[in-house]
């Protein structure tokens, strides 16, 4: 439970990156920015997820570059609908969701790399044996 509210906050984070960096970004306070990192993270989950397995054979084709215009819509749309529903979020065009959707990615996956690490298991094989 914990590591989900981390990842919430590093998203929200990397929005608020993503608003400092991106001219056509506006961001509010901390706590709009949580809601809409919950947005956002549900948006890419079902939505997201959705578009990329419908469009897999055009994604495999561009090399998986067609990805980042998926990642740029669907912040483009997160961000018309946190205007909307007046939460203070704005993008204000395309280009600036798809460089905003790209920085935001890499401040929330760099903050999760070095937060959340993921623990690897312990292999059988790996077994240290007391001498005898």
């Amino acid at each position: 439970m914990l590591t989900l509210f981390l990842r919430f906050v590093f998203l929200a984070l990397g929005l608020k990156g993503a608003a400092y960096t991106v001219p056509g970004i506006v961001a509010p306070d901390f706590l709009g920015l949580l809601q809409v990192a919950m947005i956002l993270w549900l948006a890419n989950e079902t939505l997201g997820r959705l578009i990329k397995f419908l469009a897999f054979i055009p994604i495999f084709l561009s090399l998986g570059c067609l990805t980042w215009f998926i990642n740029g819509a669907v912040f483009l749309w997160v961000g018309q609908m946190a205007n909307q529903w007046g939460l203070g979020f704005r993008v204000d065009g395309f280009g600036s969701a798809c460089l905003g959707a790209l920085v935001t990615s890499i401040i929330s996956g760099l903050l999760r790399w070095i937060f959340i690490r993921p623990q690897k298991p312990k292999r059988p094989d790996q077994e240290i044996l007391p001498p005898e």
